[in-house]
């Protein structure tokens, strides 16, 4: 008697111990679960470490149009030039967001937006820089930019004229020597369009 009931304890005990691993099996251990990836995204930065919307080593360089939409009223902030290694760089500042835009070379003469009048500009070549809905001032009329027009004369970019600011449209004309190739960076923090134009090659 005493067997079988020692026995029969250590059956109940089995078949406990085989229930309780069986249990385990259909729990899910929340560190085996693989993270979700699907909101994770690396995003690209220039070297001021300032997120990059688009690739600078994939973006694509042309001479014909380029052309982004846009949808709300942006305001210009500044205009810089700088200098680099193949191409010469053209950053425009805006808030809150980036414009819709048009770039492309054009034929002269260029005219002032309103009055129409012909603007002189140096160079064998003119990049028209379109943006809209866009102004360059504030609702008071007070300019937003420091300068209108600046000559960087550099290898191929020799100056930079803003030539319209007038019902929701912002436009500059660059200047070249000649009509490289560019291409359109967006940045963002704060919101920059970047137009980088090739220098012209050396004999």
């Amino acid at each position: 008697m005493l067997f079988a009931r020692i026995h029969l304890s250590l059956g109940v005990l089995l078949l406990t111990a085989l229930g309780a691993c069986a249990g385990d099996r259909d729990q899910v251990n929340p560190a085996d679960t693989p993270p979700d990836e699907s909101t994770a995204v690396a995003e690209p930065h220039d070297t001021n470490n300032v997120s990059v919307l688009n690739n600078p080593d994939t973006a694509a360089w042309t001479a014909g149009l380029v052309a982004k939409g846009g949808s709300e009223m942006v305001t210009l902030t500044e205009v810089r030039t700088a200098r680099h290694d193949e191409f010469e760089r053209i950053v425009l500042t805006f808030e809150p967001q980036l414009p819709g835009y048009q770039i492309q070379y054009v034929d002269r003469p260029v005219r002032q937006c309103g009055s129409g009048d012909v603007v002189e500009l140096p160079g064998d070549a003119w990049l028209s820089i379109r943006l809209e809905p866009a102004q360059a001032h504030t609702e008071a009329g007070a300019p937003t930019i420091a300068e209108k027009s600046r000559t960087p004369s550099y290898e191929n970019l020799k100056a930079l004229k803003l030539i319209c600011d007038f019902e929701g449209q912002v436009e500059w004309v660059a200047a070249v020597a000649s009509p490289n190739q560019y291409r359109t960076l967006e940045l963002r923090e704060p919101a920059r369009l970047v137009i980088d134009v090739k220098k012209t090659p050396q004999p």
